[in-house]
């Protein structure tokens, strides 16, 4: 994570946020919902980047595509936010 661009560090945090509100889901507390919000919107925030750093040294590289492990790690965010919101009507 440490690896130099501020910006992909940021992005990077969807997933300790995830993370954190399962736990907290675990746990039974409603503030779980706000961490998955703020996850799903770093996520979806990444599909409007159109280049990346891809070293240390500052290069960034053009993003051609987004493939399966993108739409993946998105849809997870996604169908956890809908089992809350389902949850949450009952």
């Amino acid at each position: 994570m440490a690896g130099g661009g501020l910006l992909e560090e940021v992005i990077w945090l969807a997933d300790p946020f995830y993370y954190y509100l399962i736990y907290l889901l675990i746990l039974g507390k409603n503030e779980a919902i706000k961490f998955l919000v703020f996850s799903c919107l770093l996520a979806l925030g990444f599909r409007a980047w159109n280049e990346i750093l891809v070293s240390e040294s500052g290069r960034n590289a053009e993003i051609i595509s987004f493939q399966l492990g993108y739409y993946l790690w998105l849809g997870s965010f996604i169908i956890l936010l809908l089992g809350m919101l389902v949850k949450q009507r009952k």
